[in-house]
């Protein structure tokens, strides 16, 4: 269990940690976009009677200037706002002429992309970002039902009335078909931002109820896919900081309502929002996160859009248009249509793009030349997520996801030891760390990955006309700087973290360990520097394979399954691999013969294992197909029902 949360169970967890943002460290309290949540602490400290320093103008200023702006993300510092004056609009603790601007700024704020109004070319069209502008408009309209919001000049009312429809349809489909960017340690966080106002302030019942259930989702997704507080998983969308350093996005919403990591905890907006409601998660979620069994998991989210219709979301209809571009297939051919129907600031970039994207495919039809109709590389279909986890370490992957494809920031696979000890491959897009794909999150040329159990299989075939030279190679992430002990032997690389093992080795190229590069420090959770000014030196982490074409296989193992760390490697011994990216063969020491290929299946010991699944969960705690309305999570003593239909919720404890 997390140090804070076991050292605050008695005293009032919430409590504590609202205690912890607003008396940090003077470093963790530097004003920032989120400084507005930690007034929102401040303001509920105030109101249970707590003695704080008065309320702090600086984190007000610092906030508001980014939704003056109306930049980018301007939706994710919004809800504090709109929070601070639902909660503690009449509190005295707020200085009248703040509390008077920020009503303004609410109510001349703009709730959707078609408005009007200028901008500085905001998202609207990410999975997270719809939702933030959805609930922002909700409650932003029941605050001020009957004053009229100066950017369109309609009334409150008039914006919850139109914000109702869009924040009941994103419910409705991360409740059925999961989410689109898949167990995203980023923006889960976001999600949560939004759906939180919703739990917490909404006066609709329905609305409240639903966001609640995917509240328990995203919770239980985070359970379900955790080791030690590491989000270990696969992931739709990422960033370096977010793969090799245990504080990413959601980690705070892990360590205070989960239980789980050791990570100092620090501001988290939704976790704010949430510790201010006194907010606390269903008990089999919390049992199913601090739960050390071996099992496997296996989800399924999105989806592709030629099944859409199928599924009861027809692309075709232009009230569906929103899932799509969740999905990051605004520019699919059964989308495009109705994305440039929508209405958008002049020039605006992703109405830019679809225009390119509709005169590419009409030029093609018109000369019956063959295309791909979800060529977009930010495009995140149909995801089989797979994960297997023990007590002492777990191994991830999406199936066969997109494979040959330009890629984003979808992180195909890894292994997780416990803490920053984490053991990954990808196919480099750039030389830095900042892109989207970059050198270490995402692929330029998404694999083909397979696992089955505790041996993951992920191959490569970069086409040579499509990437730039220096990227024809592939390499792994091995994190030896937090690694008990690391081996290299016929080629293999093995590596122990307490417990638990790992053995990893390309196919074929030749290996080289990289110069580990100071500048990526901060990524790993290092400081850039030690007290004397120096760069930190830390061990060598990139082991780079030669060659456009290549296999990676990386199998775990532990103490309890194996014995010792050097039986394990010995084991290796008769570890044969052998073929192509189109057929290959790997003979494991734990699960037998495996063969697959670029276009073959996937058989085990002569059995075929089946990557593309039709569920929604399949785990030891819950069983439900994929699209139902309703869901049960139970550890045998404890039960959560959800009937989204019904709006039913249900906590049995």
């Amino acid at each position: 269990m997390h140090p804070f949360v076991e050292m605050n169970q008695g005293t009032g967890l919430n409590q504590a940690y609202l205690d912890l943002i607003v008396n940090g460290s003077e470093k963790d309290r530097k004003a920032g976009n989120n400084s507005i949540y930690r007034e929102l602490a401040r303001l509920e400290l105030l109101s249970r009677g707590v003695e704080c320093e008065p309320f702090h103008e600086e984190n007000f200023r610092s906030s508001i200037k980014s939704i003056y702006d109306r930049t980018d993300c301007f939706d994710f510092v919004l809800p504090g706002f709109i929070y601070m004056m639902t909660k503690y609009g009449d509190s005295p603790a707020i200085p009248k002429e703040l509390r008077d601007e920020a009503k303004e700024m609410i109510l001349g704020c703009k709730y959707w992309i078609d408005e009007g109004g200028p901008e500085k070319s905001p998202c609207y069209f990410t999975e997270n970002h719809q939702m933030l502008y959805h609930s922002n408009e909700y409650i932003a309209g029941q605050l001020y039902p009957d004053e009229i919001f100066t950017n369109n000049g309609q009334t409150g009312k008039w914006h919850m009335e139109h914000a109702r429809p869009f924040v009941l349809r994103w419910l409705k489909w991360r409740f059925r078909f999961g989410f689109c960017e898949w167990l995203s340690n980023n923006y889960y966080h976001e999600d949560m931002l939004s759906i939180s106002l919703l739990y917490c302030f909404a006066k609709d019942e329905e609305i409240k109820t639903k966001a609640a259930m995917i509240m328990d989702l995203i919770f239980f997704d985070m359970a379900l896919n955790s080791y030690k507080g590491v989000f270990g998983s696969s992931h739709g969308r990422t960033y370096c900081q977010n793969i090799t350093n245990t504080r990413d996005g959601s980690f705070v919403l892990r360590s205070l309502f989960l239980g789980i990591g050791d990570e100092p905890l620090t501001i988290s907006a939704a976790a704010v929002q949430l510790a201010c409601n006194g907010y606390s998660v269903a008990a089999p979620i919390k049992k199913c996160a601090l739960d050390s069994r071996t099992y496997e998991n296996i989800q399924c989210m999105s989806m592709n859009a030629e099944e859409g219709a199928a599924l009861g979301v027809d692309p075709l209809d232009y009230d569906n248009v929103t899932y799509f571009w969740g999905m990051g297939s605004n520019n699919h051919r059964l989308v495009v249509d109705n994305t440039l129907k929508t209405k958008a600031a002049p020039g605006y970039y992703a109405i830019e793009r679809a225009k390119a994207m509709k005169e590419h495919y009409d030029l093609c039809e018109a000369q019956n030349i063959p295309y791909d109709k979800d060529g977009d590389y930010t495009s995140r279909p149909k995801a089989d997520l797979y994960s297997y986890k023990t007590k002492d370490y777990m191994l991830a992957c999406v199936q066969d996801h997109k494979k040959g494809k330009y890629g984003f920031q979808a992180h195909i696979w890894q292994a997780t030891l416990g803490g920053r000890a984490v053991v990954f491959s990808n196919h480099p897009a750039t030389e830095e760390y900042n892109g989207r794909p970059n050198k270490w999150a995402g692929n330029r040329i998404n694999p083909k990955t397979v696992q089955h159990k505790n041996v993951v299989i992920s191959m490569y075939n970069t086409p040579v006309d499509r990437v730039p030279t220096y990227t024809h190679h592939t390499h792994a992430y091995i994190s030896q700087e937090f690694l008990d002990e690391i081996v290299e032997k016929d080629g293999w690389v093995f590596g122990r973290k307490e417990n638990g093992f790992f053995a990893i080795r390309p196919l074929s190229g030749y290996t080289s360990w990289a110069p580990a590069d100071p500048a990526y420090n901060p990524y790993m959770g290092l400081n850039k520097e030690d007290d004397e000014g120096n760069p930190i030196i830390v061990k060598d982490y990139e082991y780079i394979a030669t060659g456009r074409s290549n296999v990676w296989v990386c199998e775990m193992g532990s103490e309890s399954e194996h014995g010792s760390f050097d039986v394990f490697i010995k084991r290796f011994e008769s570890a044969k691999l052998e073929g192509d990216v189109f057929g290959f063969r790997y003979v494991s020491p734990s699960l037998g013969e495996m063969e697959t290929g670029w276009s073959r299946p996937f058989i085990v010991s002569g059995k075929e294992i089946r990557t593309d699944y039709q569920v929604r969960y399949d785990n030891p705690w819950c069983r439900a197909d994929r699209g139902v309305l309703d869901i049960e999570i139970s550890d045998g003593d404890n039960t959560l029902k959800l009937n989204f239909d019904r709006v039913e919720r249900i906590i049995q404890e």
